[in-house]
């Protein structure tokens, strides 16, 4: 007998509702930082840092900026997009585009019992990340993320929201303490990283920023289209309206040189309409080109606004860790 649908429903819960990234629970909580291996560069060993670009675009996407921590790279937002804007006088959009820093450290959860989960990818808040280097990541007299003497960290959170969430840390552990083999084995650079064999990270691309930002325009430039079309109809034919009213009343006595008069009124009309249409069109389209200007830089400035420094990289879930 199949599985039942509750059942099915079931695992796809669990499925979807996997998170990428671990949510520190409210209350006080034990972790251990993990000694992340280097890339195939060399670099980001321990910690990552990176760039997110926040609410691109109409379908407010989260997009990996080009560029590392030092702002060596290619990004098509900050090198082309952003100071557009700027020496348009666009500030305010500009400055929603800004690329936020992130930072990401891999832990291994300690329960109560003494026992570790992991590896598990944290990213701190900015007080909870300015302790991590201040007695972690910049400590020289002893390795807290050895994997075989390094020590624990006690933390207390308090608060669920971006406004009222504050944690408390790290206290560290007198004692060493090992972190299972297990756990070690499956420990990776962080480019490598995968939840549910999907990477964890999403990597640059300048084709997905650009499809991401230009796309809320392509469609703007669709509906001022639609709408400058159809005011210079609207312009076209009322004029031809009225210039059909005058000639029926001027016609009566002059059907001699009625042919001339008519050949002379078409090409006047095809001159008039396009005029009008012209005229009309440029003023529609200005029109809603600004309002759609205004609407947009309404958006990313709200977004701006509500944006915390503990928000992480592409979700709502990320924002509460």
């Amino acid at each position: 007998m199949g599985k039942s649908a509750q059942d099915r429903a079931s695992r796809l819960e669990k499925e979807l509702g996997s998170k990428r990234f671990w949510t520190a629970p409210v209350g006080d909580f034990t972790i251990r930082v993990l000694p992340t291996p280097a890339n195939k560069k060399g670099d980001d060993d321990l910690f990552l840092e990176y760039f997110m670009h926040e609410n691109v675009g109409k379908e407010k996407r989260f997009l990996r900026c080009g560029k590392d921590a030092s702002g060596k790279g290619k990004c098509y937002l900050c090198d082309k997009v952003i100071p557009k804007l700027r020496s348009a006088g666009k500030d305010q959009r500009a400055a929603a585009l800004e690329p936020k820093p992130k930072v990401a450290v891999q832990i291994a959860v300690v329960s109560k019992d003494g026992s570790m989960d992991g590896p598990h990818m944290w990213l701190p808040n900015k007080k909870v990340q300015r302790g991590l280097v201040a007695k972690v990541f910049n400590n020289r007299k002893r390795d807290l993320t050895d994997p075989k003497k390094g020590r624990n960290l006690g933390y207390k959170r308090v608060g669920t929201g971006q406004k009222d969430t504050d944690y408390f840390g790290p206290d560290v552990d007198d004692e060493g303490t090992p972190v299972p083999k297990d756990i070690m084995k499956k420990l990776v650079a962080f480019e490598d990283a995968k939840k549910n064999g999907n990477l964890i990270f999403y990597k640059y691309s300048e084709e997905d920023q650009k499809k991401a930002y230009e796309g809320t325009a392509a469609s703007s430039s669709a509906s001022e289209s639609a709408s400058a079309s159809e005011s210079g109809s609207a312009a076209s034919a009322s004029g031809s309206a009225s210039e059909s009213a005058s000639g029926s009343d001027a016609s009566s006595s002059e059907e001699a040189s009625s042919s001339e008069k008519k050949k002379d009124k078409k090409k006047g009309k095809g001159k008039s309409k396009s005029k009008s249409k012209k005229g009309s069109s440029s003023e529609e389209s200005s029109s809603d080109a600004s309002s759609s200007e205004e609407a947009s830089s309404s958006d990313a400035s709200s977004s701006e606004e509500g944006s915390d420094e503990g928000s992480d990289a592409s979700s709502s879930e990320e924002s509460s860790s």
